[in-house]
């Protein structure tokens, strides 16, 4: 189990994602496929149970998003009209 993380912190989570799937078409990413991936991951192991909130997945692969894009939230750079 990894010190002080949780599933909450979707940040690092995303974070070790990427590091292990690089490049992965979140938009076509279904909820089981990811929870297959997660699980996966070597900091994974001895965690509790997975969320199945859909709201957190929505979390994780918005996370992983900004991840993938080095870090950087330019969300807010996009006019609404665009989203």
């Amino acid at each position: 189990m990894v010190d002080n993380q949780d599933w909450n912190n979707v940040q690092f989570w995303a974070a070790e994602l990427d590091k292990k799937y690089p490049r992965t078409n979140l938009i076509s990413l279904s909820n089981q496929k990811l929870t297959e991936m997660i699980l996966s991951l070597e900091s994974a192991k001895g965690m509790p149970a997975l969320p199945q909130d859909k709201v957190y997945y929505f979390a994780l692969k918005s996370a992983w998003v900004i991840v993938q894009h080095g870090g950087v939230d330019d969300s807010g750079d996009v006019p609404d009209a665009y989203i």
